[in-house]
């Protein structure tokens, strides 16, 4: 039996063969795609030829399927490719915190350049930005620790949840679905008729389904974890962190200031400024970064993404199990290769030596 395929490398999407549409089909790169698993009747092998001779940059390929000899030797296989694609278990180191990866931005106070000569003495010149610190900066300390975490998850969660094109999970969808429409057309090479259908191994994943539900939740409001994360318990521990102590970051300056004429010549009087608070955020965001990576932030991120790689692959191997049952009934065969998984998923609740002999420990 013959399939066709097409070289992605060489089409130029010109679309000569997608009339054919028994056999190719448009990529969302808008080049030919062929059925993997469909086999061409020997009504059609003309037609193929003529389309090859159509391509203008011979793209298209008529091959011969190799000869299968023991159908369990393909199950078994089948079941070793699939079982490779789960997702594995992450490390603590993976998750670590890099406080000079992730930016916080000045926040432009009133007086963030330095407030004008009113003050009477430089104690009150720097109260009074002190005050604004406080106003501005110091007590959104909540908002600046979801920031941070934001960005964080950003960078070392969200690819785990990402469901966007090309992501992760999108890639390990299309990954087991090349796996299946692989082996669809060997099996059906050997039966000598298209018994499994083009794209049987679509996959979708239903992330509102109980079993990933929750894991997933938790994965994608990790930022929400900081409000008893304990960062702003290790910031506050130490006494250099008290709004007192950033008095000491808020320079002032000051000037004689003309007030008038008297019996002994000009009056003058002294008066403050405080010259800025960029000196004191920058100190502030260092010591809130500093406290970020002094917490166990990686242990809980590991952890919390780890769950999530367990519901996802329980998830998986179910929706495996479903294929493989329905593969079966298709090809009017039953293979013992994926015995343990269909006994595991007959159980409402997951044998965790089972499980773990096929995803490996958590």
């Amino acid at each position: 039996m013959r399939s066709v395929s097409v070289d992605k490398d060489k089409c130029v999407a010109c679309g000569a063969c997608l009339s054919c549409t028994e056999y190719f089909y448009d990529g969302e790169d808008g080049k030919a795609y062929t059925y993997k698993s469909k086999l061409i009747t020997d009504d059609h092998i003309a037609l193929i030829e003529e389309l090859i001779l159509l391509c203008p940059v011979n793209a298209i390929l008529l091959l011969k399927n190799s000869k299968i000899t023991n159908i369990d030797k393909v199950f078994k296989d089948l079941r070793k490719d699939l079982l490779d694609c789960l997702v594995k278990y992450r490390s603590f180191s993976e998750f670590k915190y890099e406080r000079d990866k992730y930016k916080l931005e000045h926040p432009i106070t009133p007086n963030y350049y330095g407030s004008d000569y009113v003050y009477s003495s430089h104690s009150k010149a720097q109260n009074a930005g002190l005050e604004e610190f406080d106003r501005y900066v110091y007590s959104q300390y909540r908002k600046i620790l979801v920031e941070l975490f934001v960005q964080y998850k950003m960078d070392k969660i969200y690819p785990f949840y990402d469901l966007s094109k090309n992501s992760m999970i999108d890639n390990l969808l299309k990954k087991i679905e090349n796996i299946f429409d692989q082996y669809s057309g060997d099996i059906n090479s050997h039966y000598k008729q298209n018994l499994i259908p083009p794209h049987f191994g679509k996959l979708s994943i239903d992330f509102d389904d109980d079993m990933i539900k929750s894991d997933y939740k938790s994965l994608s409001e990790f930022e929400n974890r900081s409000t008893c994360s304990g960062v702003w318990a290790e910031f506050k521990s130490d006494s250099y962190s008290s709004l007192s102590s950033y008095k000491s970051y808020i320079d002032y300056d000051d000037f004689e200031q003309y007030v008038g004429s008297g019996l002994f010549g000009d009056k003058y009087k002294t008066v403050y400024c405080h010259r800025g608070l960029s000196e004191v955020i920058s100190e502030f965001h260092r010591d809130i970064q500093r406290s970020m990576s002094y917490v166990d932030l990686d242990d809980s991120a590991a952890h919390c993404v780890n769950l999530f790689i367990r519901a996802l692959n329980s998830t998986i191997i179910k929706m495996i199990n479903n294929k493989i049952i329905d593969l079966e009934r298709l090809i009017n065969y039953k293979s013992n290769s994926f015995d343990d998984i269909k006994e595991a998923c007959q159980r409402k609740t997951w044998p965790s030596e089972i499980f773990e002999s096929i995803t490996g420990k958590l």
